[in-house]
């Protein structure tokens, strides 16, 4: 499937200045599970170019770091979505600082299905009424007479915020199941022909 949009990727920091986050001995890096392996690789260099830093690197999901941001419980954020105006406010209220995003890669949002389900295009309004229920069967689109299974992000990730505000524009089928990272996903297309899902894959900025 074609990608829906490219989105931009963002580090968030809170404090006043990245200088003051890499002096550190330990650096915390949480959020986006777009982000993971490719924030883990940078690292893994960092690291190695200096030996007395130690970068721990985990997901969860934008919502997830942007929480822990605020919290105090990270140094840095991986979002693939813009902070909402309420955790702006909250993340000034808490530190006196919009904050620093530094946007380091673009995020393609695509929807994915099995290589043996002979459906070889969806428009978006088609995915928008399958996401929301409206279309239950792949016989209404053209497919073979099977149940449309549906996986999706938490709804702490940028991925599910962005399909549900831009594509879907609507509230999410209860039939749609959530998965808690890329991976998993990845793995629920893989296994079976009847499945539907929304997953994205980070790009850098040149």
């Amino acid at each position: 499937m074609k990608n829906i949009k490219l989105i931009p990727i963002l580090l968030i920091v809170a404090l006043m200045s990245t200088a003051t986050v890499f002096s550190q001995a330990k650096i915390t890096v949480k959020g986006s599970d777009t982000m993971v392996i490719l924030a883990q690789k940078w690292a893994e260099l960092y690291m190695k170019n200096n030996p007395s830093a130690t970068i721990q690197v985990t997901g969860g999901g934008s919502g997830v770091g942007i929480t822990a941001l605020i919290n105090g419980t990270t140094d840095i954020c991986d979002a693939s979505r813009p902070m909402k105006q309420t955790e702006i406010e909250k993340l000034k209220a808490r530190y006196n600082t919009l904050g620093i995003e530094i946007p380091c890669a673009r995020d393609g949002v695509s929807i994915f299905l099995n290589d043996a389900n002979k459906i070889s295009e969806l428009s978006l309004k088609q995915i928008s009424d399958i996401y929301t229920g409206k279309i239950r069967n792949w016989k209404e689109i053209g497919g073979n007479d099977a149940e449309i299974r549906l996986y999706g992000r938490e709804n702490s990730s940028g991925t599910y915020t962005y399909l549900h505000d831009e594509v879907v524009k609507a509230d999410y089928a209860s039939t749609v199941q959530s998965l808690p990272g890329t991976a998993a996903v990845v793995n629920a297309v893989k296994k079976d022909v009847n499945v539907l899902v929304m997953v994205a894959l980070p790009m850098l900025l040149a």
